[in-house]
């Protein structure tokens, strides 16, 4: 099978969305002969009437085995592998573009991103932020956040929390733009912090240790900033130890547990920067002859 990207793995358990095939999971993925099972129901982005294909897929950082996939209406959360229709819940009457959640023990925020009808203009639809506090309920009530300048044309498509600042999240449109908000519990708007001015951005990575320091990855480019998007600068290293530039890059990874290591996925490997970004090596010895559409760490 051609797994698409979409990957979320949870303990021993994976979610994972197929070609063709919608979406599959295993209780035991570290297993050399794991099982395979088909997830019951669908709610695909282009047919509500088939088994979830081209969904994505999200595992909850602090709550083992919860997963949250995207469909065409609803952000559905499911428990566990092995699963059936009777336990994968509607948690969102809305379409989900990214997702965050707090990873806190005593906080129960989940963040995501849409786009809906404007009320004015039906017809219209506009990016919004959502936020519920209450993450752990089957029926979370989910409030519209501020968010200051944002453009009715961009969409928020990938945020992240602070690993090192968990009260702090940021958020990041397909047009580069920015957005910050210090404290997720408070009502406060999300403040723009800049922009960076590339086409096609498909991910924000906060540094582990510093806030203040993110990574925007586009599909031909990778770049960071130090005071938390108000100015951007390319980290694609040089000459032989240069990220490659015949071929897209897919997806990001910060090493938890040093500040310097970033991974990138492409369509020609894996790289890994133990300088943030100053050089570059290959990292994929065994790994097949294959594009790489996602790389996450566990």
């Amino acid at each position: 099978s051609q797994m698409a990207e979409g990957i979320a793995i949870s303990n021993s358990s994976v979610v994972v969305s197929v070609f063709h095939a919608g979406l599959v999971t295993t209780d035991n993925v570290f297993s050399r002969t794991p099982v395979w099972k088909g997830i019951p129901g669908g709610e695909s982005q282009y047919n509500k009437g088939i088994a979830w294909e081209w969904t994505k897929t999200y595992a909850d950082p602090k709550r083992t085995n919860v997963f949250y996939v995207f469909g065409t209406r609803l952000v559905r959360r499911i428990l566990g592998s092995g699963i059936s229709t009777t336990n994968i819940v509607p948690i969102g009457n809305f379409r989900p573009q990214a997702i965050a959640v707090d990873s806190r023990p005593d906080h129960d925020i989940i963040l995501s991103s849409c786009r809906e009808p404007d009320p004015n203009i039906p017809h219209e639809l506009v990016p919004k932020i959502k936020r519920t506090l209450e993450g752990n309920s089957d029926t979370p009530v989910w409030s519209d956040e501020i968010v200051d300048q944002i453009r009715r044309d961009e969409s928020i498509i990938s945020m992240a929390f602070a690993p090192s600042n968990l009260a702090m999240a940021y958020a990041v449109s397909d047009l580069g733009n920015v957005y910050r908000k210090t404290d997720v519990e408070s009502s406060s708007s999300w403040q723009r912090m800049g922009q960076w001015n590339e086409p096609s951005v498909k991910q924000l990575v906060v540094n582990p240790e510093l806030s203040r320091r993110i990574y925007l990855l586009s599909n031909s480019k990778l770049a960071f900033s130090e005071n938390a998007g108000g100015s951007f600068r390319l980290i694609h290293g040089s000459g032989r130890n240069s990220l490659p530039s015949n071929g897209e890059l897919t997806s990001l990874v910060a090493y938890p547990f040093n500040p310097q290591v970033l991974f990138v996925g492409s369509s020609v490997g894996i790289f890994v920067t133990t300088n943030d970004g100053a050089s570059w090596f290959r990292f994929d010895h065994g790994l097949p002859n294959a594009v790489v559409t996602q790389i996450l760490w566990h």
